[in-house]
């Protein structure tokens, strides 16, 4: 195999080729480059070249590696042919089920159930003690691919309107007011055009604050337009009933076909994956709240979210992970710690870190910095440099969802050498 991708920091380019391979192998480079139709969540995957993919794809190499060195061929073989068959939701859910798993893998005795086995998903042994773990992706909801497409409409016509106006190096923040409210593009140039005439720094609207002024940077090339554009919207409360209902479901299943491992040596767990911006310190908190009168027959949650980090010498993954114990629950996980029947889950990425602190959702500006943790959080920025002299080289101070290009003049007399590194299309990553 051929690598012709970004290949993040921190791992061989031997490592990553062997990784990418086993995902080759089992989908077949003829099945993945095949064009179908929809969105195929592996093929878009495989299909991109940037840090990012490489790393949901290195990530899913190493568990589909570590579960046919532990001897679940079967599950892999049928993993395989789900994904190839199931809806966009379905693949990424059972991709993750391979993902967990090979997070404990590394520490402790994993077995993958047969697929025909509902309610829970992973089996871990532990001395006299077996954790039947049901895992479940929570994905985004539609409200914030309704605000990524809104801004991505509202930031073509900043453009063309700084083009219109011959401008750079604007940056233009729209902050909402309203839960799930969003602006129309006609109306947010109406004010921002106002406020280019008028120099209006901020107007405040009943629904909506907009704040326009300089990126910042210096060197802006004059050759291409240069922009910063935010939007805040602010959460609706619909996205913590979603959490609700998938764990309501996901418990009772599990409940369901487990009734027959009832003794104290069945210890039944939910791991749950979030989208980036829900909190996890409010997830934990209505657990909690909930776990006083109901869900006795669950011994433990753990909750994760994967954020990835990028910075001028590294790009990599930082999971979170947030164990929540059921003091109330008829098996007790605490109990058994207490009683060194068992000690703490152990948790490895083949890259990046595992933290068990929840990282803050800052916007910093000229101003100071903002918590965006409670808000749907659009952030593109273009910044075209233009560097004069013989040098080649220049740093990028790397931010999500900062696109750098650089145009080189080197002789007035011929024509610059434009470059520019690849980056994710989002920010995000989809099968984590």
């Amino acid at each position: 195999m051929t690598i012709r991708r970004q290949i993040p920091n921190g791992i061989s380019e031997d490592l990553v080729v062997e990784n990418l391979q086993i995902v080759e192998d089992i989908f077949s480079s003829k099945w993945l480059a095949k064009k179908s139709n929809g969105q195929h969540t592996i093929k878009k995957l495989w299909n991109r070249r940037d840090y990012l993919a490489t790393i949901e794809l290195f990530t899913l190499g190493n568990a589909l590696k570590l579960l046919l060195n532990s001897g679940a061929e079967e599950w892999v073989k049928g993993y395989a042919e789900r994904v190839k068959k199931t809806k966009a939701s379905d693949q990424v859910g059972v991709s993750y089920e391979a993902i967990a798993a090979s997070y404990f893998m590394e520490f402790h005795d994993v077995q993958m159930p047969p697929e025909s086995q509902p309610g829970y998903d992973i089996v871990i042994n532990e001395k006299k003690l077996s954790f039947l773990i049901s895992c479940k992706k929570l994905l985004p909801s539609e409200v914030p691919r309704k605000v990524d497409s809104k801004a991505k409409e509202i930031e073509k016509e900043f453009i063309i309107l700084m083009k219109k106006k011959r401008i750079t190096g604007l940056r233009l923040l729209i902050l909402g007011a309203k839960e799930g409210n969003i602006p129309t593009p006609n109306r947010c140039m109406s004010v921002v055009e106002d406020m280019l005439q008028t120099k209006k720094r901020e107007v405040k609207t009943e629904s909506f604050t907009f704040t326009l002024n300089h990126i910042g940077e210096s060197d802006l090339s004059q050759r291409r337009i240069s922009y910063q554009f935010n939007m805040l919207i602010p959460q609706k409360k619909t996205e913590q009933k979603r959490f609700e209902n998938l764990f309501g479901k996901a418990y009772k299943n599990l409940m369901k076909h487990t009734k027959e491992k009832s003794s104290g040596n069945f210890l039944k767990m939910l791991m749950v994956s979030l989208p980036e911006y829900i909190s996890m310190q409010k997830t934990e908190k209505w657990i909690r709240e909930n776990f006083k009168s109901h869900y006795k027959g669950l011994s433990c949650v753990l909750l994760t979210r994967a954020i990835p980090v990028q910075s001028t010498s590294s790009s990599f993954l930082s999971l979170e992970c947030k164990p929540v114990f059921n003091i109330q629950a008829e098996n007790s996980l605490l109990d058994k710690i207490m009683n060194k029947e068992f000690s703490y889950f152990k948790l490895q990425i083949p890259i990046g870190t595992v933290s068990s602190e929840e990282s803050k959702q800052m916007l910093k500006s000229d101003d100071g910095s903002m918590d965006v943790s409670n808000f749907y959080c659009f952030q593109r920025a273009v910044v075209s440099y233009e560097k004069h002299g013989d040098s080649l080289e220049v740093n990028f101070n790397y931010k999500p969802n900062f696109y750098y290009q650089v145009d080189f003049i080197t002789d007035h007399n011929t024509p610059p050498i434009s470059l520019a590194p690849i980056f994710p299309p989002e920010f995000t990553t989809v099968l984590l």
